[in-house]
């Protein structure tokens, strides 16, 4: 999933951030974060060929070629548009964390450049 995501207001300028959403198999087992039937629920559903049951979510703020990522492990969800949708709670949590985590980025850029008098 990448998308244009968020738009972020600097002084007077606005500016879009883009986020990308990137799933990767979780190598913890269910068996050590959930119960042994909700354990089986989600090899179960990773059997029947379901990733979003079982994955390490990737969250990903990207402006001018300058990126920061957030990750999250243990995801288990029917879908990953249920853990992307505004009511997950994580999902929008991490693209607000990775916005952040990025405009610091730009902001520690600034401050190094200043005290080297590059700008």
């Amino acid at each position: 999933m990448e998308e244009t995501y968020v738009d972020n207001k600097v002084g007077e300028r606005t500016f879009t951030v883009d986020i990308t959403f990137k799933s990767y198999p979780e190598h913890v087992p269910p068996e050590d974060v959930f119960e042994r039937d909700d354990a089986a629920y989600v090899r179960e559903q990773l059997a029947a060929g379901n990733p979003a049951a079982w994955f390490c979510a990737e969250v990903t703020a990207e402006l001018q070629g300058f990126t920061y990522s957030v990750y999250l492990g243990c995801c288990s969800y029917k879908s990953f548009e249920q853990f992307t949708s505004a009511e997950c709670g994580y999902f929008p949590g991490m693209v607000e964390e990775a916005t952040d985590g990025l405009l610091k980025k730009f902001a520690d850029l600034r401050e190094t450049c200043t005290r080297l008098g590059a700008i």
